[in-house]
């Protein structure tokens, strides 16, 4: 079983980090939460494929994405 703080990230980690949170996570997405820990979204594997093939780079920001 995994925590739920594993999964999370704030909107400025590295499209990298999130497929690597994403990797490891059961649910396979991330959750992108604020400084306040407050849920902004959520991110899948789906959306990072989007982004690189939109020109996005493994160290582009995942607010990027959004």
């Amino acid at each position: 079983m995994y925590q739920i703080s594993e999964i999370k990230l704030p909107p400025t980690s590295s499209i990298r980090e999130a497929l690597r949170v994403i990797d490891k996570g059961a649910m396979k997405i991330a959750l992108v939460v604020d400084p306040s820990d407050r849920l902004i979204g959520t991110l899948s594997d789906g959306d990072i494929r989007r982004g690189i093939l939109a020109g996005l780079g493994l160290e582009d920001a995942i607010e990027t994405i959004y």
